[in-house]
């Protein structure tokens, strides 16, 4: 069976939102609206879509916290767990714990976030994504700063997308 693999790199500075933590990626621009269009990847988003790996994620430091829950509406119930806030979420992604300083972003490309579709999804236009620690939503004092800016709650995430037949878009 033929099959692309794709490489999707997300910067959160890209993103036009007050909530630093949750936003949408249009990953189609036929769909995106005028002040979406910069997030819009290509016309017809990803097609026949396979399976999306997390290769390598850049997040801040919560403060008392190891990890940070990643939440994509589209990839839901990916994970099971005795916690409400991340069960059913798409993935923990856990912060180098030896050296990170609470506000520091360290990249951490040993994520292990594997999800396959069968039957391949059809078309995939678009993410949204949001990230929450254990008790919920992040606030400025997780980060251990005054206020939350785009600034110091700035991340990326990259993701592998493998499309069946070669089709990616």
């Amino acid at each position: 069976m033929n099959s692309s693999v794709r490489t999707l790199f997300i910067d959160s500075r890209d993103h036009v939102t007050t909530d630093f933590f949750t936003y949408t990626v249009k990953l189609d621009s036929s769909d995106a609206t005028y002040n979406e269009i910069d997030s819009a990847v290509f016309p017809g988003g990803y097609r026949n879509v396979q399976a999306v790996r997390l290769r390598c994620f850049d997040f801040p430091k919560i403060l008392n916290e190891n990890y940070v829950v990643l939440d994509i509406e589209d990839f839901r119930d990916n994970l099971d767990s005795t916690n409400d806030i991340s069960h059913q979420a798409t993935s923990i992604l856990h912060f180098e714990r030896s050296t990170q300083q609470v506000g520091e972003s360290k990249p951490n490309c040993e994520a292990n976030m594997d999800i396959t579709f069968n039957p391949p999804l059809p078309k995939l236009s678009q993410l949204r994504i949001s990230f929450k620690t254990y008790n919920g939503e992040i606030s400025n004092s997780d980060l251990g700063v005054p206020t939350l800016s785009k600034d110091n709650t700035k991340h990326n995430l990259t993701f592998e997308i493998t499309s069946k037949y070669g089709y990616t878009y």
